[in-house]
């Protein structure tokens, strides 16, 4: 069934028809949500609150677009205008030059120290995909979701613009101006992204340690993330632009266990602010 078929049973009081709605749409929420915000926490707590959001304004879907796009806005309008709280890793990198100021450390190994606690490789996914995600929130945010809309959730350009409730024009100019600054950033920093570069994940995790940024017993990707060789091997012969949008997409997005209990209710078709 589509979308909008669910949407319609579901609104009609079609438990199964909810279950699955809810089982469907939950993954691609929480995947905007960690694009945008970067941080894990506050993306799950973002995709908690847009997904009460759409479940509770189900009935008032008219089918006057697609339910993608329809949730899609939903979600966009809560990023850019309700959410008043900036996400950590806003706070921490306001923009590119701050990351790459952050980033311009001389080539030196792990210390012993860091390795005896954490494992070099969890510390280079660490580091490599805390690197990606704030790549993308130091872009202003108009830019950040045309470029998540657009290139990372593959939204074509018409149904991106009406999702971010703008016009086809403005929509394409926000996603152009993201991926030239994007495409520059890397290029003039990502080892990943070009090997002719000097920065190399495990390069930053002394300094950052130092800095306070990351901290063994505080990992929020070096479990689960993506590693930066097997990112490097895959875009290999890739162009610019596409390299940098599969680098950036290179996120794990298992939906969180902290947003079972919402998904729960939602199935039960209880709110979950009860």
């Amino acid at each position: 069934m589509t979308l909008e078929e669910l949407a319609a049973d579901a609104a009609r009081g079609d438990s199964s028809a909810l279950r699955t709605l809810v089982e469907r749409i939950a993954p691609e929420v929480h995947r905007l949500t960690t694009r945008f915000l970067g941080h894990p926490a506050d993306a799950a707590d973002a995709a908690q609150e847009i997904l009460t959001l759409v479940f509770t304004r189900l009935s008032t879907f008219e089918g006057r677009s697609t339910l993608r796009t329809w949730w899609t806005r939903i979600a966009v309008r809560y990023l850019l205008r309700e959410r008043r709280k900036r996400s950590a890793l806003e706070d921490r990198y306001p923009s590119l030059e701050e990351l790459a100021e952050r980033l311009g450390q001389p080539p030196s190994p792990i210390d012993a120290a860091l390795t005896d606690a954490v494992d070099t490789e969890v510390w280079k996914r660490e580091v490599f995909t805390g690197c990606t995600r704030a790549m993308l929130v130091a872009l202003p945010r108009e830019q950040r979701i045309a470029f998540v809309l657009g290139d990372l959730l593959g939204l074509p350009g018409e149904t991106g613009a009406l999702a971010a409730g703008v016009a086809p024009a403005t929509f394409r100019q926000q996603q152009t101006r993201a991926r030239k600054r994007l495409v520059s950033f890397m290029q003039g920093h990502c080892g990943v992204f070009d090997t002719s570069n000097a920065c190399r994940c495990e390069f930053q995790v002394g300094a950052l340690h130092k800095a306070g940024v990351i901290a063994e017993d505080r990992l929020a990707f070096g479990k689960k993330g993506a590693h930066p060789d097997e990112v490097q091997s895959a875009i290999d012969g890739l162009g610019e632009l596409r390299r940098a949008i599969e680098i950036l997409r290179a996120h794990e997005d298992e939906v969180p266990t902290t947003l079972e209990p919402v998904l729960r209710a939602l199935r039960e078709g209880r709110s979950p602010l009860h």
